[in-house]
């Protein structure tokens, strides 16, 4: 039997590793279960999530490195570059949320803290200033047209 190499079909590439135990898919076939940890892995997800090198077609696996950055692909002719933005999809859960946005927007962690900062004064200025209010003015009314203030000289009895 014939070592594999970078670009067979039937088996993964030498770089590719288990992203929970790092375990080396190197020989192993394109889809199945982790020998170390049980995981289930596939070749197609394996490129998206970044665990095989961007230099491999997401095709045919054959190794793309040294060649342009744009262009296709000598073994099957599928079309790839290198210089084009990742689109993917956020990572479940609020982490991966954050963490895409962040990686796309530059500064999103500052603009975030200062709207959440900005939000949590309001909040705390409206709740300390409604308090103030309460005693310093022991009669309000709060009506349907809003606050209205009983002023005892107002009074007419």
């Amino acid at each position: 039997m014939k070592p594999p190499t970078k670009g067979s079909a039937e088996n993964l590439p030498l770089d590719a590793r288990c992203e929970s135990c790092l375990y080396s898919f190197a020989g192993l076939p394109t889809k199945g279960n982790c020998p170390e940890c049980g995981i289930t892995y596939g070749f197609e997800y394996l490129y998206r999530r970044g665990s095989l090198a961007k230099e491999t077609c997401a095709k045919c696996r054959y190794p793309l490195k040294g060649l342009a950055l744009r262009g296709n692909c000598p073994e099957c002719g599928e079309t790839y570059r290198f210089d084009a933005p990742k689109r993917e999809r956020p990572a479940a859960g609020w982490g991966g949320v954050w963490r895409w946005f962040s990686d796309r927007l530059p500064r999103f962690d500052f603009k975030i803290a200062l709207v959440l900062l900005i939000l949590a004064t309001a909040i705390f200025l409206g709740i300390t200033g409604w308090i103030a209010f309460r005693k310093i003015y022991k009669k309000v009314v709060l009506g349907p047209q809003g606050v209205f203030i009983t002023w005892p000289s107002a009074s007419y009895r």
